[in-house]
């Protein structure tokens, strides 16, 4: 911090690349998790699903 008590700019800086690693590594376990649900699917012929809350899963996946 400097002398008005703000963060410096490397601070700053540093913690938003704490926030992007922690936004990728989410994105990644989304993706591995959503695939672990869906890979199952394509046994029954559905090869696409297009997941929208409020939707019919008849309207959600595609053969």
């Amino acid at each position: 911090m400097n002398e008005n008590g703000q963060k410096s700019e490397s601070e700053v800086e540093s913690a938003w690349i704490r926030l992007r690693a922690r936004w990728e590594l989410a994105s990644v376990l989304n993706f591995l998790q959503v695939r672990a649900v869906c890979k199952p699917l394509k046994a029954f012929g559905i090869h696409t699903v297009s997941p929208h809350s409020g939707a019919s899963v008849d309207h959600q996946g595609h053969g």
